[in-house]
């Protein structure tokens, strides 16, 4: 099989010094000066999706797709965009918001917050209130919600119905807990962890 050069159309032969055969049916160009030619005769103008300037770029030596980006960082921006989207859904107050309107969430999954802002502020208000505590701990007879034991100077104010589980701050829905409690209790409702510990 005798291929020919690109540029100037002459047969291309094994490379010197190599006996196998492999070697002639890979090549494109004679020699590399033969390469650089077509190379810089060949640049064609493409326009960046991203900034919409032009750019050129040698094409490559096998057949690929035409350049739609002029660096890595339009490439990323692109992504970026079209990974996120512009409006999110919030299941509390069931209405579809921009984006900006829900906070990032950060380590192991990043993205966004399930619920807006306003909704997630609407929740917590609340929870640390004096008068509220006061309240509990005369009602819970200064115990622990859960095991029952005295509490001391610190205490977790504990939502029975956890935030991440759709639960408010209303006072109806917070209870007084040791530290123990409430850090092994996680994301259970009130009954589910009782029922486990029992």
């Amino acid at each position: 099989m005798n291929r020919l050069c690109r540029e100037c159309e002459r047969s291309i032969g094994a490379r010197p010094g190599c006996p196998c055969s492999r070697c002639q049916g890979r090549r494109r160009f004679c020699n590399k000066r033969c390469f650089d030619k077509w190379q810089r005769r060949s640049r064609r103008a493409h326009v960046c999706r991203t900034c919409r300037k032009t750019f050129t770029r040698p094409p490559s030596t096998e057949h690929h797709d035409p350049p739609v980006f002029c660096s890595w960082r339009c490439t990323t921006v692109d992504y970026q965009r079209r990974a996120s989207p512009a409006t999110r859904w919030c299941p509390l107050c069931e209405e579809e918001k921009p984006i900006s309107a829900f906070s990032r969430r950060g380590g192991r999954r990043p993205g966004y917050q399930h619920y807006c802002r306003c909704c997630v502020n609407r929740r917590t208000r609340g929870a640390g209130d004096a008068k509220t505590i006061r309240r509990l701990l005369w009602f819970q007879e200064g115990r622990c919600a859960y095991c029952r034991e005295l509490l001391g100077a610190s205490y977790h104010v504990d939502h029975m119905t956890p935030i991440a589980r759709g639960g408010t701050s209303d006072p109806a829905n917070l209870a007084l807990a040791c530290a123990r409690c409430n850090l092994r209790k996680r994301t259970r409702t009130a009954t589910e962890f009782l029922e486990a510990v029992a």
